[in-house]
């Protein structure tokens, strides 16, 4: 396993960077600043112990500060790393390999498609700098599954945004994963001469093996809970398991699916006729994708489909060209409505005058 000292992350994050000699001390303060926000991750020496970084560790800091380079505070950065660092080590791991590496590994009848195709990666991030400032602010569930590994070759595949005014996504960073662990690569092997490129590779299988280990154990105290659960306990447990599906990640801290519940059956009485009816055409056959399909050929229907919009049942539409039929994404609070309308059906409760 290979083992950095700070002097030499540092001497590999600098170089990597091009940070000038005279603005060192700097950029080593930076560096601290994500070590003191959970990077890298994993247990850190105690004090009075020198500590000592791994491949892994490094490009968890150097990926950070790439995000740092794109205009990201290092709070943010460090999170997201920290929470999305098991997607990335792959697509590291596969980027160590040279073009000619894996010519000669695919002539050998090597199977895996993304290595022996010389793919290279980007990691795409919907970039929200200044989220601390919105009106839902920032949760730690907003950086799980932040960062996505794509193959550049389908970059444009992944950029499909829904044509609506609805739509969340608005802007998306790109850096080239493929090409910032090439480089890295380079400068530790040949150039600073730190470790070898084989040890580098074994440096990311042994930390993949080590949690294969920690899933392997978990797994064994799953099997040993799940033998001693009582059906009482069973159910109590997959009832939490639906609410926290059912929950709505966007908001900070997350609304729980009884409040959006609670907010379903407030809205109910108040929606008009033809809005409330197309809520229960839908909640007996609710889409498991969360997305519902409307026809909109009268008037009633096009007023009926704006109430749901104003009511933040959906979150993102799509349309014909000529705006007579829609394709909507529900939202999580539109889902809790289609579950109440199922528990309700009819419509008998509808306040007219509201």
């Amino acid at each position: 396993m290979t083992e950095f000292n700070f002097s030499q992350v540092d001497a590999v994050l600098s170089a990597l960077n091009g940070i000038a000699i005279d603005k060192r001390i700097a950029f080593m303060g930076r560096l601290k600043f994500l070590l003191k926000n959970g990077l890298p991750t994993g247990e850190r020496p105690g004090k009075g112990k020198a500590a000592s970084y791994s491949f892994c560790d490094l490009m968890q800091l150097a990926i950070a500060v790439e995000l740092m380079q794109a205009g990201m505070d290092q709070k943010r950065a460090a999170s997201l790393v920290k929470h999305n660092w098991s997607a990335l080590r792959s697509t590291v791991y596969l980027s160590t390999f040279t073009q000619a590496e894996r010519v000669e590994a695919a002539s050998e009848g090597y199977g895996a498609d993304e290595f022996t195709e010389g793919t290279d990666w980007l990691w795409m991030i919907d970039l929200e700098a200044l989220a601390e400032l919105t009106a839902h602010g920032v949760s730690e569930y907003d950086d799980y599954e932040a960062i996505r590994p794509v193959p550049a070759a389908d970059a444009s595949k992944h950029l499909s945004v829904a044509g609506s005014v609805l739509s969340k996504r608005k802007r998306t960073l790109f850096i080239y994963g493929g090409s910032l662990t090439q480089y890295a690569v380079h400068l530790i092997a040949f150039q600073l001469k730190f470790a070898s490129v084989a040890e580098l590779r074994d440096d990311l299988l042994a930390e993949e093996d080590e949690l294969r280990r920690s899933i392997e154990g978990l797994d064994d105290k799953l099997r040993e809970f799940r033998a001693n659960l009582t059906d009482e306990k069973r159910a109590e447990i997959a009832q939490a398991f639906r609410d926290a599906d059912r929950a709505d990640y966007s908001t900070n801290p997350p609304t729980s699916s009884a409040a959006l519940e609670a907010r379903a059956r407030e809205m109910m009485p108040r929606l008009s006729p033809t809005a409330r009816a197309m809520i229960d055409e839908y909640s007996s056959t609710f889409v498991r994708n969360g997305v519902v399909h409307f026809l909109i050929d009268t008037d009633a229907k096009r007023e009926g489909m704006h109430e749901l919009i104003d009511f933040g049942v959906f979150e993102a539409f799509e349309t014909t060209d000529d705006l007579s039929a829609f394709s909507f994404e529900l939202s999580p609070f539109g889902q809790a409505a289609l579950r109440i309308a199922a528990e309700v059906p009819g419509g008998s409760d509808v306040d007219q005058e509201a």
